[in-house]
């Protein structure tokens, strides 16, 4: 059995007479765990304009089948609700993000719902728990999403497997299909940036390709790639630490 774990972590900084410094004069630690009598896991958090938290992940102790999505909402004084999406096979929830009215966005993928193996899902969630809109996306294969992100318009761009390549959306916030490019290069890993000037950095295990908001590629690299995820402050959500070479 596991269950899933939140912390949170307030800090203060000290200032000295002389000079300022970032060191930690005290610390406030807040944890919360969330689960049942089976096991439970954690992929994501999103924070809203209220520094609400949003967890995303998948639990086994509740919801309809094997593995269901899982969504939490803490707040300061712990949960606030708890929500679960799914049939009765697995369901997975992978990533979440926000939008600039709190709306709650969150990808995986679903052997319950759509037309194959597994496919792909996009759900839309309001801030209080309920189902705005939700899109199954696949073929007769495996397909997940993997990662997701927001422009400033509010345009939702998902990322992820499909036909045992990759695959890169873009949504806007009603839920209506805007347009796809798909890559048949055999990744199971991808992940997205959106940069300063709205556009999309899209990297699988073997290329990196940055397009403009209408869906044009602009240029690309063939990749020896190791990714991390970090926030960015200049970035809108991820960008990428790579390794690259021009082909």
């Amino acid at each position: 059995m596991s269950s899933i774990f939140f912390n949170k972590i307030n800090t203060k900084p000290e200032i000295n007479a002389n000079h300022l410094q970032n060191s930690v004069a005290s610390t406030d630690l807040t944890f919360y765990t969330w689960g049942g009598s089976d096991s439970e896991d954690a992929y994501d958090i999103a924070v809203d304009s209220s520094n609400n938290s949003y967890v995303v992940g998948y639990t086994k102790s509740f919801g309809a089948g094997d593995r269901d999505i899982c969504l939490i909402k803490f707040n300061a004084s712990g949960v606030e609700w708890n929500r679960t999406f799914g049939g009765i096979y697995s369901d997975w929830g992978r990533s979440i993000v926000l939008d600039s009215f709190d709306n709650i966005y969150i990808t995986g993928y679903t052997e319950s719902f759509g037309t194959g193996g597994s496919d792909i899902w996009l759900l839309k969630i309001n801030s209080t728990g309920s189902v705005e809109w939700n899109h199954t996306w696949g073929g007769e294969d495996f397909d997940e999403y993997n990662t997701i992100a927001i422009d400033s318009n509010d345009s939702i761009y998902v990322a992820g497997t499909y036909n045992y390549g990759s695959i890169l959306m873009k949504y806007n916030s009603s839920g209506y299909y805007d347009w796809n490019f798909i890559l048949n290069d055999y990744s199971y890993k991808q992940d997205l940036a959106i940069d300063n000037e709205e556009n999309i950095l899209f990297a699988t295990e073997y290329i990196l390709i940055k397009f403009n908001s209408s869906g044009n590629p602009l240029w690309n690299y063939t990749l020896n790639i190791f990714l991390l995820r970090l926030e960015s402050k200049s970035f809108k959500g991820l960008h990428f630490m790579i390794h690259y070479m021009p082909c």
